[in-house]
This record gives structure tokens, sequence and C-alpha cells, in this order.
């Protein structure tokens, strides 16, 4: 999977997000720590590759903004 975009989420808060990705056949990974990306502690990198239109539009409704760019190494 190509990287695209990807959140910055609270550990806390996380159950609540991949059930939904993983409900709606959303493909993402999930990244502690990354070589370019400053993660903070509590949180994680909730990564997503490219998206068809349908299934962005639920991942951007789900957060309220746009990802941050994917930074390969």
């Amino acid at each position: 999977m190509v990287h695209s975009c990807f959140y910055l989420v609270r550990i806390s808060r996380l159950p609540r997000y991949t059930r939904k990705f993983i409900r709606f056949r959303i493909p993402f990974v999930l990244e502690e720590t990354h070589r370019i990306i400053s993660i903070p502690d509590g949180y994680v990198a909730l990564v997503f590759p490219d998206l068809p239109a349908r299934q962005y539009q639920l991942v951007f409704r789900t957060f309220g903004y746009d990802g941050l760019p994917y930074l390969h190494v």
C-alpha cells in the first residue's frame, strides 16, 4: 500500500476510528514511529492510501479536515 495521507489520533480514541474504518472497508495502517513525521507520545498516525472519492469523503467527514501529506523516505 502506497501511503498518501495521515491523521494524528490519540490512542484513547483509536478504537472508535478503527472500528468505523473497518466497518466501511477503508484501508489504513497504524504507525507509532516514523523517521520524518514527529508523532507525539500518546498518539499514533492513522495512515491512508489514495482512496476513491466516496471513501475519502467518509474519512474527511470523520475528522473534519484533510489529512496531512505522508512524507516518503
